[in-house]
Formats: C-alpha cells, sequence, structure tokens
C-alpha cells in the first residue's frame, strides 16, 4: 500500500516517472528500459516501478531472478553511477542499492523517482 506523499505523487505522475526512468535506463543502454518492463511483466506479472514502490526488497528478489545477483548487482551499480553522474543521488544513502539493501525507504525511493521524471 502506497502511503507517503511522494509516493502518492509518482502514482499520479506514473507517466512522466516511467518517461524518466525509461530514458535513464535507455541512456545506460539502449532499449534497457523495455527490456525490464518486458521482465518483470512476463515472467513476473508485475510492474517494476510499482513494485519499486510497493516492496524495494521484493524488486531486488525479481531482478536477481532475471540476472542472477551478480547481473542484478552490477545493473544497480551501474544505474547508481549514472544517478550520481546527473546529480540526482548525491550522498552514499541516496543510492539506489543502499535503499533497497538497508532500508527499504519507500519515501526515499519515491523522491528519487520524482527528481528523475523532472530532470530527465
Amino acid at each position: 500500500m502506497i502511503t507517503t506523499n511522494s509516493c502518492r505523487k509518482v502514482l499520479e505522475k506514473r507517466g512522466d516517472v516511467r518517461l524518466g526512468v525509461a530514458k535513464l535506463l535507455n541512456s545506460i543502454a539502449p532499449w534497457l528500459f523495455q527490456v525490464l518492463d518486458f521482465h518483470f511483466k512476463m515472467k513476473l506479472d508485475k510492474d517494476f516501478i510499482t513494485l519499486l514502490i510497493e516492496s524495494p526488497k521484493e524488486f531486488y528478489e525479481a531482478l536477481t531472478k532475471i540476472y542472477g545477483k551478480i547481473g542484478a548487482e552490477m545493473l544497480i551499480e551501474v544505474l547508481d553511477r549514472k544517478l550520481r553522474e546527473l546529480k540526482l543521488a548525491e550522498t552514499p544513502t541516496q543510492t539506489l542499492a543502499y535503499i533497497i539493501k538497508h532500508n527499504e525507504d519507500k519515501e526515499k525511493i519515491c523522491k528519487l523517482l520524482l527528481k528523475i521524471a523532472e530532470k530527465i
């Protein structure tokens, strides 16, 4: 259940968030967004952005099912590097890897998704 203001805004701006995330992922590798979206929907019957918001831990577990642990770790690291390069994650605790693995802070993830939607 989505309960924070930032997370409600993400759902309200779902199209903008998806577009921003798509641009970000596709800047890392062409068609990366579409590939992730396909795997999450076809193999897991889930929308990966919604899953990331609702359960960061389950999102990470799903990534490891799709790409294996090393592949999931590499993808998150490359994404974090890109977020830092774009000044969207400025401290180590704002990285996707930290949020997912250490505290499952849904509010931080939602704020990050809103930043991505606004700046990309």
